[in-house]
């Protein structure tokens, strides 16, 4: 069972929406660069799907963005339910 979606993962969705419409690119231009489908790009975006750490990566390099700058406007504290 895959993890619910967090704050964390809607937060950094904003943040690719931000870093593709600074640069210019259009949703397919960028889906068709990650080679996704645009409907997988787009859950993505919407903060629907998780993001993983390569997916990161690739963002970075695709939409000329330090990893670090995904991550900049999350809150100074973030909490999530652990397990023990």
């Amino acid at each position: 069972m895959e993890p619910a979606i967090s704050s964390v993962d809607k937060k950094i969705s904003s943040q690719i929406v931000r870093a593709r419409l600074r640069e210019g690119m259009t949703i397919a231009t960028t889906a068709k660069m990650l080679d996704l489908r645009e409907a997988d790009y787009l859950d993505i975006e919407r903060g629907k799907t998780r993001i993983g750490s390569h997916l990161i990566v690739q963002l970075s390099i695709v939409l000329n963005k330090p990893i670090a700058w995904f991550f900049n406007q999350l809150p100074e504290e973030v909490s999530f339910p652990i397990k023990r």
